[in-house]
């Protein structure tokens, strides 16, 4: 008899266990279970004509696409930050952390994109701790990555894409943070032509 008693009263706390995590759970868009993961979204498609460049994003961004003054060579820049983190940029302020493509025309004197990354303020290099670049794969070329501080961590590959220098980007608070990891999906679709 004890036995069923302890059975039932185990059976009303696991129920009762349920009962409150779900609700929560759906609210914190993890699973029922505990495990942190995004709410479902669809993927955006991105292309550019002009840079030949693709790649898919969530679409719980927001992409804006601009010229740049051209000063150090910056012909564009692609940003996307998070919808809602851009609704809420305060006024006068410093707007969120974000994914960027940079679009730079080099100069003669910069002929590779490792040269470009050392010799060109706009790479941010010099703002890395550690001053180390690692060769990477990216959309069919060699790519070269490397981590920087400024106003937020920051983390960026570039690459040479014909007559350009493509420089990827992604500013965080922490590694952890999910832009990181929206940052390297985006970046495994990304194509260019």
């Amino acid at each position: 008899m004890n036995k069923s008693i302890w059975a039932f009263a185990v059976l009303v706390l696991i129920a009762g266990g349920v009962y409150f995590f779900l609700p929560r759970a759906a609210d914190n868009g993890m699973e029922p279970g505990g495990a942190d993961t995004p709410e479902v979204t669809t993927l955006k498609q991105y292309k550019n004509d002009t840079y030949g460049m693709t790649f898919a994003y969530r679409d719980s961004y927001v992409l804006s696409e601009v010229a740049a003054d051209g000063t150090g060579g910056h012909l564009a820049m692609i940003t996307l930050m998070d919808k809602v983190a851009a609704a809420n940029i305060p006024e006068g302020g410093e707007g969120p952390v974000s994914i960027t493509f940079d679009i730079y025309k080099p100069t003669s004197a910069e002929k590779s994109a490792q040269e470009w990354i050392r010799s060109t303020p706009q790479s941010n290099f010099q703002l890395s701790a550690d001053k180390n670049i690692a060769e990477v794969s990216v959309a069919g070329t060699t790519g070269y990555a490397y981590t920087w501080d400024g106003l937020y961590r920051g983390r960026s590959i570039a690459f040479a894409h014909g007559e350009y220098i493509v420089v990827a980007s992604v500013t965080m608070l922490e590694p952890t943070d999910m832009i990181v990891s929206d940052f390297d999906a985006l970046v495994q679709t990304l194509e260019v032509q």
